[in-house]
């Protein structure tokens, strides 16, 4: 299937970069080994019913960035002063340079082919800025609407100033066939970026990937709250002094499936990292978590933790974890560690010995196990 899409974007090096994306994507081609009815999924089909309009009915002008069936809606979107928002074909002329270092940065390293179809075929992505000392005393929210039968892929570039701070919500919602985000992080010295991501759409196939790359002393939180589909982090920890924390959540029942891939790169010294997921399955459905820590030579006094737990309530419920350290310094402190496990039975019965019925019994077990990536929420907890 040619990269149809390209030619009506006016800026020849947008045009240049997806091509290399797309010849990166044909080259790595759909994994086997996710839901295997994906496979039969025709790529052309899929491409030939997205080119549409960007409409969706009842949507209004929103705080924040507003998507719609995978197309930037700068006209519904309201930012605070000093951010500067652009659609991404506009941004390449004014800022080509920086766009195209992370597009070539991103066909050099990436692995996941979702990421790359993303990049070469998305309808319109965004492009936004924020300078140096840029503060929003309130969450910048990013909503995904989406009732495209077709694919949907928005795409973001974010790029923070020094001594910026802000923090992010993207709420995705809507139906559809295949949906596609990503959504790329550039901070520089001393910024501070916090994320938050909660899924409450009903996509036949969800995809996600989220890139980050960390300068001097920069500072990156996220929280991904997830009731399916497949997530993709790739961090980088490039100045030292740099630290990342990235924490998610699935709970999961029927025959739903959620697979998390996580990369870390410590690619300075005095860099710090906390990798914690954790899932909730009931009934039949699956899950896995591919993390892996890679300390370079040069990243001493690396310190990276990584951990992931799972809760099974059913016994046909099924839950893979693959933790992964790859160390090539020698003076770091890392860790990783992955649980699989049941309710306890001796906690259960002590709540039901006290009056406490065994379904609330319950609900309490897993509020517990829960509250550890709960409570990194915003917010959580406040009436």
């Amino acid at each position: 299937m040619p990269n149809t899409f390209i030619s009506s974007f006016e800026a020849p090096q947008e045009a240049e970069q997806r091509n290399k994306c797309w010849q990166k994507f044909l080259s790595i081609g759909l994994p086997t080994t996710l839901h295997e009815d994906f496979q039969y999924i025709s790529l052309k089909d899929l491409a030939n019913a997205s080119y549409k309009k960007a409409e969706l009915k009842d949507v209004a002008p929103q705080e924040g960035i507003v998507f719609v069936n995978g197309y930037l809606r700068a006209d519904l979107s309201n930012l605070p002063k000093g951010a500067l928002l652009l659609p991404l074909n506009q941004a390449f002329k004014s800022y080509g340079v920086l766009l195209n270092n992370r597009y070539s940065k991103h066909v050099l390293e990436a692995r996941d082919p979702f990421s790359l179809l993303n990049a070469a075929q998305h309808q319109q992505g965004a492009f936004l800025y924020l300078p140096p000392k840029f503060v929003s005393e309130t969450a910048i929210k990013i909503h995904s609407f989406s009732t495209d039968s077709g694919w949907v892929m928005p795409r973001l570039h974010i790029f923070a100033g020094k001594f910026a701070e802000v923090s992010f919500e993207l709420a995705q919602t809507g139906s559809g066939g295949f949906y596609n985000a990503h959504i790329d992080f550039e901070l520089d010295d001393e910024a501070k970026v916090n994320w938050l991501h909660t899924n409450e759409a009903t996509h036949n196939y969800s995809f996600d990937s989220f890139y980050a790359t960390l300068k001097r002393n920069s500072q990156f939180r996220a929280v991904q709250l997830s009731n399916a589909g497949r997530h993709n982090w790739h961090i980088a920890l490039q100045g030292e002094g740099a630290n990342a924390e990235v924490s998610g959540l699935w709970c999961l029942d029927g025959n739903k499936q959620t697979h998390t891939n996580v990369v870390i790169e410590h690619q300075a010294p005095h860099t710090t990292s906390m990798q914690l997921f954790k899932g909730v399955l009931d009934d039949e459905a699956m899950s896995s978590f591919q993390g892996k820590i890679y300390v370079h030579k040069i990243a001493q006094k690396t310190q990276a933790y990584q951990r992931n737990n799972n809760l099974l309530l059913n016994s046909k419920a099924t839950a893979n974890s693959k933790p992964n350290l790859e160390i090539f310094a020698d003076d770091v402190k890392a860790s990783h560690g992955a649980t699989v496990g049941q309710l306890d039975k001796e906690q259960l019965f002590y709540l039901t010995s006290r009056g406490v019925p065994p379904q609330d019994a319950r609900l309490l077990l897993i509020g517990g196990f829960c509250e550890e990536v709960l409570s990194k929420v915003p917010n959580y907890g406040r009436s």
